[in-house]
């Protein structure tokens, strides 16, 4: 146990000391490096963003509403097969009636 005292008195020391003054700030050129950094950083997510939009603005601009009208028909016709089902909901109603 005896070879433990000292370790717990570094402990309580460092747990203990005063704080040091004056050293409670940033150096300037670690503040000047950090705001770099984060200057950078929004200068990328920007330069992201504007890529972002531009391409889908070309993306919108390429599919006319026709374009558009086709894809969506194409797709709900895709799911009908997937799903067995190629006659029409009225045809199969109307075929229930008779």
């Amino acid at each position: 146990m005896k070879q433990w005292i000292p370790f717990f008195a570094l402990i309580a020391a460092v747990a203990l000391a005063p704080e040091v003054v004056g050293q409670t700030e940033t150096p300037r050129t670690v503040q000047e490096s950090i705001e770099a950094a984060e200057s950078a950083k929004q200068a990328r997510i920007d330069e992201a963003n504007k890529a972002r939009a531009e391409a889908q603005r070309r993306h919108w601009k390429n599919q006319d509403r026709a374009t558009r009208k086709r894809m969506r028909r194409s797709y709900k016709e895709s799911r009908r097969i997937a799903r067995g089902r190629t006659t029409p909901w009225w045809l199969r109603v109307l075929r229930g009636t008779r």
